[in-house]
């Protein structure tokens, strides 16, 4: 145990040093002609008018944690009107920034963070950027309070109308600002979760709506659930827990679609298939069906969300894999 906690703060460490680059301004070239001013477009508010609060579930080598953050109230800082949320569980590395401080323009294009070590106000969540544009992304680093270079690799409209906004680091980091929702590197400065790796699991609530989304290790985002959840209470939930499952899958066996909205297929052409098993995220059984065939579909009809699904072959071997049902 104690030699992985060590691991982990040499990597940590190495990767502040490495990548903590802030972009470097341009400097202007010729006397260009002054453009027209655009009138900007209105986007979705990120915040409800009267609650917001978001959830980040995000590995960490094999281990995992969720970070809550949920709006506390207005906050006057230097004749600024900003938005005060704070880290259910103290989930931070700073203890004066458990409280962060947002505000966002008119059009909802971009959100501002006041930066508790800086003293000043940072830019951490841009819709009118291009492909191309680069970004200064505050927070990634542990030891360090230096911004982080990434850069725009494609902008694009989703499936509801959202615009979204891809940027990567040009070696393995990627994150996303989603309109209406959020980053998902987490729109609050040193949030756990982005510290190393990607969000597994992100969770946005506005007023009485929810919106769940899966993010996968080939940079996919699915949203996986949208609607108005309610825990015992009836009251509106917003909880989410990482499935730790390692994908122990062959080559040869294939899971498809996944995500799946109805059925889920599995194939397997090295060995029949025997039993199938689907475990929720507090590791309950919701689901087994004996079979029989090397290529078979299942339709498991369960709340939405992500399982763990457990395949047993005919000669007793087992393989895990995460899927997610939309």
């Amino acid at each position: 145990m104690k030699k992985n906690i060590y691991l982990y703060i040499l990597l940590c460490l190495l990767f502040a040093s490495m990548v903590a680059l802030p972009c470097e301004a341009e400097e202007p070239v010729g006397d260009d002609p002054i453009e027209e001013p655009v009138e900007p477009e209105v986007y979705q508010p990120l915040f409800g008018e009267y609650m917001t609060s978001y959830n980040v579930t995000y590995t960490v080598f094999d281990s995992y944690g969720t970070d809550s953050i949920y709006y506390v109230g207005e906050q006057v800082i230097e004749d600024v009107v900003y938005k005060a949320f704070e880290h259910q569980g103290g989930l931070t590395w700073y203890g004066n920034m458990s409280r962060q401080f947002i505000r966002a323009i008119e059009d909802n294009a971009k959100v501002y963070c006041y930066h508790p070590e800086l003293e000043k106000e940072v830019l951490i969540f841009d819709l009118t950027l291009e492909v191309g544009d680069m970004f200064d992304l505050y927070g990634l680093g542990v030891y360090s309070i230096e911004p982080v270079c990434f850069t725009v690799d494609s902008v694009y409209i989703d499936k509801k109308g959202r615009k979204n906004v891809w940027l990567t680091d040009g070696y393995h980091f990627y994150f996303q600002f989603i309109e209406g929702v959020g980053s998902t590197m987490s729109l609050f400065l040193n949030s756990l979760n982005t510290l190393l790796g990607y969000p597994v699991l992100l969770c946005s609530k506005k007023d009485d709506m929810s919106s769940y989304f899966y993010y996968d290790d080939s940079r996919d985002l699915y949203e996986i659930w949208s609607g108005a959840p309610t825990d015992e209470k009836g009251q509106p939930s917003c909880r989410l827990t990482y499935i730790n499952v390692e994908d122990t899958t062959p080559g040869s066996l294939s899971v498809f679609p996944n995500p799946f909205s109805e059925s889920v297929c599995i194939e397997n052409p090295d060995e029949e298939l025997k039993i199938l098993t689907l475990y929720d995220q507090s590791g309950r059984q919701v689901f087994r069906e004996e079979v029989e065939g090397f290529s078979v579909c299942i339709e498991p009809n369960l709340p939405l969300g992500a399982y763990a699904l457990v395949i047993e072959t005919a000669s007793g071997k087992k393989y895990s894999k995460k899927i997610a049902q939309l």
